[in-house]
Order: C-alpha cells, then structure tokens, then sequence
C-alpha cells in the first residue's frame, strides 16, 4: 500500500498549510494573550492610583488613631491629676 509522489506532495502541502494556519492562529493567540496581560496591568496601577488609602494600610491607620486616643486619654487624665493635686 504504498503512497503516489502526487499524494505523497498533496499530503505535505496540506500538512505545511495547517501547521502555518496554526502557527498564525498561536501567534494571534499569544498576541491576545499580551494585549490582556497589558489592560489587567494598567487596570490594576489605574485602581491603585485611585485609592486613597491602600486596605492595608487602613488597619495601620486604624492602630494610630487607637494609639493617639489613648495618648490623649492618658495626658488628659494625667492633667486631671495635677489639676486636683494643685487645688488640695
């Protein structure tokens, strides 16, 4: 069961459009691929830029506020003190 050359240069030149369809079909493929990459980069720096405070930095934020209350509960207690020490 042996091939004819005219078969033999029909199955290559089937074989060499189909590999080339994929090969461009790849390239189109990886092309997408880099377009998504790109818009998923600068939708996320666009994201980043918009925020105000970043989330975690808010609980950075949230432990100074706690800390400068308890300081200022504490001066104003202590002034308290010194306020009733003076007047005794």
């Amino acid at each position: 069961m042996s091939i004819s050359v005219e078969e033999r240069s029909y199955e290559e030149k089937r074989l060499k459009k189909t590999i080339d369809t994929i090969k461009e079909q790849l390239s189109k493929a990886e092309d997408d691929i880099e377009r998504a990459i790109n818009e998923a980069k600068e939708i996320k720096k666009s994201f980043w830029e918009t925020q105000p405070i970043v989330p975690e930095s808010m609980s950075d934020l949230n432990t100074i506020v706690d800390i400068t209350q308890n300081v200022h509960a504490v001066k104003r207690e202590q002034l308290r003190q010194d306020t009733k020490k003076c007047s005794n």
